[in-house]
């Protein structure tokens, strides 16, 4: 176990149970892991608290086939960029209080699309400034997005594909949101929203 404080990139600590080294393989089972955890969300009770534990049950499913710190708090400090989150120490409390403000604000996320569009910005955003795992941070608070859409009537949150404008698009959102301003991230969001209620309604009719 390493200390807790000790500093590193994130990008260094993909070492995998499966021994993959090829970044193709490592993406193929990151993705099927994935799928696992988007099955993982559909699968919960309506009643279900989204909380701290079920955020780091849901990294747990996205990732325990391949690393052995999936589902765990970090015990390093990480550089994302040149971007410090806070220190590992401080994440259990900072976690704690993301739930207690969700509890809250969950019941906002229902009155209507700008109301889920600023609760869904403000809790993505929030984790991946936490960054709560040494990885897959970003997906986890995807994820997360997409159990409060669907928990309020919408639909998943597609924000990207893996490459492409949308992905640096949103990149530059986070950073935007880092300073403050939520707008962008809100948009990019709306967007994705929007998006998937288009495609729900040509699959329908």
């Amino acid at each position: 176990m390493e200390p807790l404080g000790h500093t590193s990139h994130t990008e260094a600590d993909l070492d995998n149970k499966l021994g993959l080294t090829d970044p193709d393989a490592i993406n193929r089972a990151e993705l099927e892991g994935i799928a696992r955890a988007q099955h993982f969300i559909f699968s919960l009770s309506p009643r279900q608290p989204i909380t701290a534990a079920l955020i780091r049950r849901i990294h747990y499913e996205a990732f325990h086939h391949l690393y052995e710190w999936a589902g765990k708090y970090r015990r390093v400090s990480v550089l994302v960029g040149v971007l410090e989150p806070p220190h590992p120490a401080q994440v259990p409390l900072l976690m704690y209080q993301l739930e207690k403000n969700l509890e809250l604000r969950l019941p906002y996320a229902t009155r209507g699309m700008e109301e889920l569009v600023e609760v869904l910005a403000e809790v993505h955003h929030r984790l991946t400034f936490i960054h709560p795992f040494r990885n897959g941070n970003g997906r986890t608070a995807r994820l997360v997005c997409d159990l409060i859409s669907l928990r309020c009537g919408g639909p998943p949150v597609v924000l990207y594909a893996r490459e492409g404008d949308l992905r640096r698009l949103y990149i530059e959102a986070l950073r935007q949101a880092d300073r403050g301003n939520l707008e962008p991230l809100q948009g990019l969001i709306r967007a994705a929203l929007e998006r998937e209620q288009e495609r729900f309604r040509e699959l329908a009719g």
